[in-house]
């Protein structure tokens, strides 16, 4: 029992250690609002098709499956946007992680997902979502926590928004 607690400082140093290798990638003017509203859709900063090995890290790490791997993969996922060509299999990876025992997982791979959606038909997308049946409580969370992301990012003050005109919730002011 006393070996573990020997791997958290290493394996934080690692986790401030990518931390920092993204910031230089993606730039450290980036603010945290920014960072955490994640990919815009139109601009991709990484060029997938320079950095193919990447792509290749990114698919298997979601493989993997464990936290350590998981947050990396997805922060880039979440900063960069997918690889255009591997979008449809890294989206069905990310979606497997809505249901992962670790809520800060599914809070993550719930900022991928909405950071995916661009473009989109966003209001079926909440109600797929809200429709879909749940295997436990933590894949009902994760959707949940989808939909939140998907209305806090496309919901606005302006009444003739998509999202607010198909859905009864009350305007921010």
């Amino acid at each position: 029992m006393l070996i573990i607690h020997f791997r958290y400082p290493i394996r934080n140093c690692g986790l401030l250690l990518i931390r920092s290798l993204f910031d230089h990638i993606f730039g450290t003017n980036t603010g945290k609002d920014e960072v955490e509203k994640g990919w815009d859709g139109k601009s991709t900063m990484i060029n997938y098709n320079q950095l193919p090995a990447l792509t290749d890290l990114i698919t298997h790490l979601l493989e993997m499956g464990t936290d350590d791997a998981l947050f990396p993969a997805m922060d880039v996922l979440r900063r960069a946007g997918p690889p255009p060509a591997q979008r449809q299999s890294i989206e069905s990876l990310v979606l497997q992680q809505l249901g992962n025992k670790n809520w800060q997982v599914r809070r993550i791979a719930a900022d991928c997902i909405c950071s995916f959606m661009t473009g989109g038909d966003f209001v079926k997308a909440v109600l797929d979502l809200l429709e879909s049946g749940a295997s436990c409580s933590n894949d009902r969370h994760g959707q949940l926590l989808v939909v939140r992301g998907i209305l806090s990012q496309r919901l606005d003050a302006s009444a003739d928004n998509e999202l607010g005109e198909s859905l009864p919730l009350p305007m921010k002011n």
